[in-house]
Formats: C-alpha cells, structure tokens, sequence
C-alpha cells in the first residue's frame, strides 16, 4: 500500500525557509486552473500556468488561508 505524501514541504526562498502546507482548499484553488486531468502536464509547459502554480503554493497567506502578500517570482530565489 503507498503511503500519502506529508501534507507540508520546506523550501528556501531567497535565503529564508518556507514552510507549505498542501491543504485541502490550496488544492482546491490550484486544481481550479484545469478542466480535467489531462491539462496537468500545463504545468511544465505553459509560463503562465506554472506562475499562477508557484504563486499559489508560495505566497504569504493568513489563518484563513487568504492570500496577505504574493510572492513575486521576479525577486525570488527558489531552491528545493
């Protein structure tokens, strides 16, 4: 039987570590940009879809999950 992957990661993000917790309405948002599953490789094809990606898992969100400062991929540093 797999095991479910954990539902946080860490990154760095120019120079500070960023924690991110894949809830349930973060993936609600994301799954958002697809109609179906087969518009998932957009991800590593299309700059726009892997932007609104990045933004959506990375930017700084309050208790309620609400989006207080988005990340601006221009500025930052990413690394895995």
């Amino acid at each position: 039987m797999n095991t479910p992957p954990e539902p946080r990661f860490h990154i760095e993000i120019s120079g500070k570590e960023k924690s991110v917790f894949m809830s349930f309405a973060l993936l609600n948002t994301m799954s958002a940009y697809f109609e179906n599953k087969n518009e998932f490789e957009e991800i590593l094809t299309n700059p726009t879809v892997r932007s609104s990606m990045l933004i959506e898992m990375l930017s700084d969100r309050d208790e309620t999950g609400r989006i207080i400062k988005e990340l601006d991929l221009n500025l930052s540093l990413i690394h895995i």
